[in-house]
């Protein structure tokens, strides 16, 4: 009987050890669980949550004690307006392994909403319905606040950014306007009035004695000096506003430039293949490409020191391409974009905000003793053919 007594005593005694090592367990995950910065949860399919460690309250204002009575459920906390989202994501998860991410706002007791993160993994009994869900919860509202900032503060931008473009389309269209006026001031008045000097000299040359060798020595540089200045105005006013291209239209006013190049830099080997494209540009669309490439090939004849210049306009159906190169001696284009705004900088600014105005981005390739490449393609419009025809 003693020994009964004592095997009984010895089980007892065993059990309550082993009771008190799970007890102690328990306690030392409840206190892990405590330490970890997130909040671990278990769920339920009716929305219901049993949470492990205290940091609940600190995230919603509601103890774990009302989370654990049931007098408080998930599905209260979170914003009527998320609540359609957080079931969906919910319900996509069943179809797959059961691994969830969603996130959503919740009103916290004192009415403060703010932003979580939930990780979870949903649980089938035997039967295949949900039996349980375990996961974390994340406190993501710094997150979602600097995101918040980060977008307005990128919606500000692009709207200031939309504002420069604005005035820097106005600004080189009234840059055009001008140019305008001073070409037909300078071809109409200071043309017209050289032509009359000229004319003036001529007839003085004609009166005066056959034997009036030095004036009419004098009379002759005059002239020359007349016809070299009424051939640079005639080649300014063009060059302030390409008539040729009002009157024959883009392809031969490119072909002109780059004919003009090479009369202008005999030692450069300066070739071309334009597509005809009249028909496919209004003439505002126009003269921005005889302007991007007035200013490159300035550039180029100004610093590349060129032996070789090449210039190509393509069309592939809808698209058309346009190139101009050089094998000069290049140049840093970050360098010139930023440090120099009064010289090709401001050149290649202007170029980039009208190759902006025809719908496409300038690419501009250059390496130091490489030369230098310039391209960009504008996507036509269906018909655009036959619509700029119309017009």
């Amino acid at each position: 009987m003693d020994g009964k007594l004592l095997l009984q005593a010895i089980r007892s005694a065993t059990q309550r050890t082993r009771a008190m090592e799970a007890l102690e367990k328990s306690e030392e995950r409840y206190l892990l669980v405590n330490q970890v910065p997130t909040l671990v949860f278990k769920g339920y399919a009716d929305w219901s949550v049993d949470f492990f460690n205290e940091k609940v309250e600190v995230l919603t204002g509601y103890s774990k004690e009302e989370f654990d009575s049931r007098r408080v459920k998930w599905c209260d906390v979170i914003l009527p307006e998320d609540l359609d989202h957080a079931s969906n994501v919910f319900t996509e998860a069943l179809k797959t392994d059961g691994a969830y991410v969603q996130e959503h706002r919740i009103r916290r007791k004192d009415g403060e909403v703010r932003w979580i993160q939930c990780r979870g993994q949903i649980f089938r009994d035997p039967e295949g319905k949900i039996d349980y869900v375990s996961g974390v919860f994340f406190d993501i509202n710094d997150r979602k606040a600097a995101e918040e900032s980060l977008r307005a503060t990128q919606e500000r931008l692009q709207e200031s950014e939309k504002t420069l473009r604005y005035f820097a389309s106005q600004l080189l269209n009234a840059q055009e306007k001008e140019r305008n006026r001073i070409s037909r001031e300078l071809h109409d008045d200071l043309g017209q009035s050289l032509l009359w000097l000229k004319l003036q000299a001529g007839v003085i040359d004609q009166k005066l004695e056959s034997d009036s060798q030095k004036p009419r020595a004098e009379c002759a540089a005059m002239l020359s000096c007349l016809d070299g200045l009424i051939d640079k105005v005639r080649r300014l006013s063009r060059d302030l506003s390409p008539h040729i291209l009002e009157d024959l239209g883009i392809t031969a006013a490119l072909r002109y430039l780059f004919n003009e190049f090479e009369t202008h830099y005999p030692t450069c080997c300066c070739s071309s293949a334009i597509d005809e494209i009249d028909e496919l540009f209004k003439l505002e669309d126009q003269i921005n490409i005889y302007r991007i490439f007035q200013e490159g090939l300035n550039n180029i004849g100004k610093y590349a020191q060129a032996t070789r210049v090449s210039g190509v306009v393509s069309r592939k159906g809808d698209r058309v391409s346009f190139l101009v190169e050089d094998n000069g001696r290049g140049f840093d284009v970050l360098q010139a974009m930023t440090a120099d705004v009064t010289g090709r900088g401001l050149g290649l600014a202007s170029m980039q905000e009208r190759v902006r105005m025809l719908g496409s981005e300038l690419q501009l390739w250059s390496e130091e003793g490489k030369g230098t490449r310039l391209s960009f393609a504008i996507n036509l419009p269906q018909n655009a053919g036959k619509s700029i025809a119309g017009n």
